[in-house]
């Protein structure tokens, strides 16, 4: 059985196309994640459902951006940078996380907890991607320039920890920064376009949209959920999702 539903994810107000108006809508969504709850217990979970969806974008924003570098600035080339504020196929958004904000209870976790986020071609690659908290992240660099990046707590605007890379293939595996769930910031010092995020999770009901702007979560014990989309430049909005046993509710989620 399938449930269908569309939900209008509005937003308040049209963010620009700077730093600043991301980094702003960044630290708004992170002390929600950060709130104490129970720990996550993984349950036998008999005749799970599943959430499947996509997230469409129906209103004209600004999608990019752009830096105009200096000449011989660091190895970064010359003229324009494309910075990327919104990832679309069509109407279709990537990089958009979707969890289940209040799951503790369920499936086992993941058992990937090694990840990974490399500065190249002076940008970050992902920009945005979700991990498990203690997990460890391989910082690697494929740029034949020096970078300086600094690991942020988008609540509290602290710094977890700071990477100094000279050199194309280095890579330094770090454990502090999925420690905590929450958001992490992720910036160059040395190239100030360079911006990135991680979602930290203890839990396992969570999904990034890739190109195609699909997700799906899947294995989830019946019950009714808060759902929470997030994404840097369209902002953190959230709805309640009910699931039952065997059965797929399907969402339609719309900016």
């Amino acid at each position: 059985m399938v449930a269908a539903i569309t939900l209008y994810v509005s937003s308040c107000g049209e963010p620009t196309p700077d730093a600043k108006a991301i980094e702003s809508d960044t630290v708004s969504g992170a002390a929600q994640l950060e709130t104490p709850r129970p720990p996550y217990k993984t349950i036998p979970v008999a005749n799970g459902g599943s959430i499947t969806g996509t997230v469409e974008l129906l209103r004209d924003v600004v999608f990019d951006t752009s830096v105009q570098l200096a000449k011989g600035s660091d190895g970064c080339g010359t003229g324009k940078i494309r910075i990327p504020l919104i990832n679309l196929s069509g109407r279709r958004v990537a990089e958009v996380i979707v969890w289940l904000d209040d799951a503790r209870v369920g499936k086992p976790l993941p058992d990937t907890r090694r990840f990974t986020i490399a500065s190249a071609l002076c940008g970050f690659q992902p920009r945005v991607q979700a991990a498990i908290a203690g997990g460890m992240l391989n910082v690697i660099s494929t740029d034949p320039i020096e970078h300086r990046t600094r690991f942020m707590s988008a609540s509290n605007g602290k710094t977890i920890e700071t990477i100094l890379q000279h050199d194309a293939g280095a890579v330094v595996p770090v454990e502090t920064v999925l420690r905590r769930v929450g958001r992490v910031l992720v910036r160059s010092d040395l190239h100030p376009w360079m911006q990135g995020w991680i979602q930290v999770f203890d839990h396992p009901y969570f999904v990034v949209t890739g190109s195609s702007g699909d997700f799906q979560i899947d294995n989830v014990p019946a019950g009714r959920y808060r759902l929470v989309a997030w994404h840097p430049k369209l902002g953190q909005r959230d709805t309640t999702v009910s699931v039952s046993s065997s059965a797929t509710t399907d969402l339609k989620l719309r900016y």
